[in-house]
């Protein structure tokens, strides 16, 4: 997401604080468990999405004499008994084993396979490139409802899965990749409805991040049997990483996990992080990172040049925001102030289009000449992830950008940032 100082931003890094403050002891147990073989891992039927605080505390250990209870005394319940499970409770699914695919393929009110389509009609002058497109930055909704999340899409309160799709396929994008943040207190209920989307070809999901702890990363991607195609967005710019370099140990064991199972890392860093980016490029060679946001734009041609394991999104953070942290570098002649993060969708579409061409021309002067001498490397994407950004006319408006800014590129390019390079990193 682009860096602006903004409420709507704001609110999403208080609900990922939530995540790493006090509570998060108890959500590392309930992903941790999901290792073994215990009654707390994740069963497709399970009646009960929370984990109790009860149920991690270990039981008293009891003496030889029995315990006398005497008919006037009420009987205690000792909360520290560990829950017994009864030989009729449903099987627990190991972790071990592939998830069971078909539970996906007959929940027919999910999704459906009838396309939704949309005629391409443009409301500003080309050329347009009109060709399919690979979307690589999409923020999934909240998969879980959590009364502490302001701002920020919620699915089946401001999106469906259905209306997802819809999108997508009215924007001619047959894949994207989609950032989903599990929510550990109800890590269960979270990963039963992202379960759901392994059967659905157009979302490529990518775990969010999961704390400095390698062992809960390896415990998600070992039980998801492939769900996740990568880690990330991991935002170096804003809480819990905001101050933490791309290089750090820490940081390291996780790509490691990731070079291991094949998996892309995409990463958003922040200003003054170069050398970091450069120093984490040359330590994990085998690792592929996606990066974007405009604190690294000025630096980053010089980047994916040297390392092959480094590729860039041209997106949203870049596209309709200020680039505000340096003079005289990619000037913007009208500049937005952040409206693709503010609001409300009547807004961004009028101004947008009041400076739609001046917008379109920045863009592509800046963007063009990188593009060309590394036609392999970038990407188009949007930075969806607020409720009006799932909308028709953000939908459109996001569509035809992308077309206009794609059609000023030489055609022996335009389809391999538009499309190609994404479905390529995705298969490499």
């Amino acid at each position: 997401m682009p860096f602006i100082k903004n409420d709507n931003k704001h609110n999403r890094r208080v609900f990922i604080k939530n995540i790493f403050t006090g509570s998060f002891g108890l959500a590392l147990g309930v992903v941790v468990g999901c290792s073994d073989n215990s009654a707390s891992n994740i069963s497709k039927d399970t009646k009960s999405n929370t984990q109790s605080p009860d149920s991690a505390t270990q039981p008293l250990q009891k003496t030889s004499q029995p315990t006398v209870v005497k008919p006037s005394q009420p009987t205690v319940v000792e909360p520290s008994k560990p829950t017994v499970v009864e030989p009729s409770q449903p099987t627990v699914v190991e972790p071990s084993k592939p998830i069971n695919k078909t539970e996906t393929i007959k929940d027919e009110q999910f999704v459906s396979s009838t396309k939704m389509n949309r005629d391409f009609k443009p409301k500003f002058k080309g050329p347009h490139y009109v060709g399919p497109l690979f979307e690589s930055h999409l923020h999934m909704p909240e998969l879980v409802q959590d009364d502490s999340i302001k701002n920020t899409s919620t699915l089946d309160i401001d999106v469906t899965a259905q209306e997802i799709i819809n999108y997508l396929n009215k924007e001619k994008v047959d894949q994207a990749i989609a950032f989903s943040l599990p929510n550990p207190q109800k890590f269960q209920e979270y990963y039963t409805i992202a379960n759901k989307f392994r059967d659905v070809d157009a979302i490529k999901l990518f775990v969010g991040y999961p704390g400095p702890y390698p062992q809960m990363l390896e415990n998600i991607l070992s039980m998801s049997n492939g769900l996740y195609k990568g880690l990330g967005e991991l935002g170096f710019y804003t809480y819990p990483l905001k101050g933490t370099p791309p290089d750090a140990p820490q940081m390291s064991a996780l790509y490691n996990i990731i070079g291991k199972n094949k998996m892309i890392v995409m990463l958003h860093p922040d200003n003054g992080q170069t050398e970091n980016v450069r120093n984490m490029l040359r330590r994990h060679p085998d690792v592929k990172f996606l990066f974007h946001g405009n604190e690294i734009c000025y630096d980053i041609d010089s980047i994916i040049s040297e390392f092959d394991n480094a590729y860039f999104s041209i997106d949203s953070a870049v596209f309709f925001t200020t680039v505000y942290t340096f003079s005289n570098r990619m000037p913007r002649i009208k500049p937005l102030y952040g409206v693709f993060m503010s609001g409300p969708v009547e807004k961004f579409v009028n101004d947008v289009g009041m400076q739609y061409y001046d917008i379109l021309n920045d863009n592509i002067d800046f963007w063009k000449p990188k593009i060309v001498a590394n036609p392999t490397k970038y990407l188009w994407g949007t930075d969806k992830f607020l409720p009006w950004h799932w909308t028709e006319d953000a939908s459109q408006l996001f569509e035809e950008f992308a077309r206009a800014f794609t059609g000023a590129l030489p055609k022996q390019v335009q389809e391999m940032y538009a499309h190609t390079n994404g479905i390529n990193l995705l298969n490499s």
